[in-house]
């Protein structure tokens, strides 16, 4: 896999209240697969979507199929 996963984890911290009044960076689950759907859905609508896609995360889906 490539090292966009770990970017779109990345940006998927947000913040939320703390003691004291501070806040404090927390990874959010759904964040993270709303904007891992949106980049898959940006790479759709051609033929070989699949293999796009899987070529996009650098995943190997042969022997899957």
């Amino acid at each position: 896999m490539n090292d966009r996963f770990e970017n779109i984890a990345e940006e998927s911290m947000v913040l939320v209240p703390g003691q004291n009044g501070l806040h404090n960076h927390a990874f959010s689950l759904k964040k993270f697969a709303e904007q891992l759907i949106l980049e898959c859905i940006d790479q759709c609508f051609t033929d070989g979507d699949a293999e796009r896609i899987a070529k996009h995360f650098d995943i190997d889906i042969s022997e899957e199929e």
